[in-house]
C-alpha cells in the first residue's frame, strides 16, 4: 500500500477509510440523542443505527462525494441491471466512518431495493489494511459484509484497467449478497403466507 506510507498512522485502517469512503454528515435537525447514539459508544441496536443514518443523512446517497463509492455504486448498478434513471433510486450508499457502526465493523453500507423484494437489503462494506484473519475476528458478529482490502489502492496505482477489474470483483460480491438477501426475504414472505392460509 505505497500510496499511504508517507501519511501519519491513524489507527487500524483509518487512512484508507477516510480517503476511500469519507465521514458522514448529518441534517441540522438531527435529534441530539440520535447524534449521540451514532457518535459515541452506545447500547442502541445495530438495526436502529442503520435506520438513523438513512433518516438523518445529509447528502445524496445516490451520488456519493467520494470517487471510490461513486465508482463502486456504478459497478453494482450495472451488475444488478439498474440502467434506467428510476433504477438509480433503488441503490443508495451511506458512509459511516467514525460512527458507532464503524466501531462495530462497518465503514459504509448500501441500501439496495431489488424489484419484487418487500424491502431494501442493507449490505455492509468494510475497508481495512488488517490481514484477513484479524479482520474476521474484529468484525465477527456484526453481520454479513463485504471486506475491501488494500488491493483496491494497489490496483489504482497499477492503472485504470486494474482498478476497474478490482472494483468489478467487489461489485459482484455486493450484488450477489443483495440478491441472496432479497431471495431470503421473498422466501420468508411465502412461508408466512402459507402458514396463514393453512
Amino acid at each position: 500500500m505505497r500510496r499511504y506510507e508517507s501519511a501519519p498512522p491513524m489507527g487500524g485502517g483509518r487512512i484508507n477509510e477516510i480517503f476511500l469512503v469519507g465521514r458522514p454528515e448529518w441534517e441540522k435537525g438531527i435529534p441530539p440523542e440520535v447524534k449521540k447514539a451514532l457518535d459515541t459508544r452506545s447500547q442502541e441496536r445495530t438495526g436502529c443505527l442503520f435506520d438513523y443514518v438513512e433518516k438523518y443523512f445529509d447528502g445524496d446517497p445516490t451520488n456519493p462525494k467520494r470517487k471510490f463509492l461513486r465508482d463502486l455504486r456504478e459497478k453494482i448498478a450495472s451488475e444488478l441491471g439498474f440502467i434506467k434513471p428510476d433504477d438509480q433510486k433503488r441503490l443508495k450508499v451511506f458512509p459511516v466512518v467514525g460512527t458507532e457502526l464503524d466501531r462495530r465493523g462497518a465503514d459504509f453500507f448500501f441500501s439496495i431495493h431489488i424489484p419484487g423484494a418487500e424491502k431494501a437489503a442493507r449490505i455492509v462494506g468494510d475497508v481495512t489494511n488488517a490481514p484477513e484473519h484479524e479482520k474476521l475476528k474484529r468484525g465477527e458478529g456484526l453481520m454479513e459484509k463485504v471486506t475491501i482490502y488494500g488491493d483496491i489502492a494497489d490496483a489504482e496505482i497499477e492503472g485504470e484497467e486494474e482498478y476497474q477489474k478490482t472494483l468489478q470483483k467487489y461489485a459482484r460480491e455486493f450484488a450477489e449478497m443483495a440478491r441472496e438477501k432479497s431471495a431470503q426475504s421473498a422466501s420468508q414472505r411465502t412461508e408466512a403466507s402459507t402458514e396463514k392460509a393453512a
